[in-house]
């Protein structure tokens, strides 16, 4: 309802609703903007040791019990902010061009 009274003083409620569902289905550029994104975020794996069945020396113990995740943030932040961008500028050139060339 918000995007359509903004569209609807710009001129083109039609085109600023498609423009605004495009640019949500993109927005990835965070661990936790997409369920997806926060699933693959919560994968973590185990660090293995040569003798993973011992457990006699306490600090070892202690290693084995903290997890490492596959992905970091920073891997959602570059890869993600590369496709938001590039989103961005096909929203704004091609997504434009058809809002005027199908009357939106």
């Amino acid at each position: 309802p918000v995007v359509a009274e903004v569209g609807k003083g710009v001129g083109h409620p039609g085109g600023m609703i498609i423009a605004a569902v495009l640019m949500d289905s993109a927005a990835m550029a965070l661990p936790v903007s997409s369920f997806p994104n926060a699933n693959s975020f919560a994968v973590q794996r185990r660090p293995r040791t040569p003798h993973d069945g011992d457990v006699e020396d306490p600090q070892r113990a202690a290693g084995k019990a903290q997890s490492m995740t596959y992905l970091e943030t920073e891997d959602f932040v570059v890869t993600g902010g590369l496709v938001t961008l590039a989103a961005l500028a096909l929203v704004m050139t091609m997504g434009y061009a058809s809002v005027h060339l199908f009357q939106l």
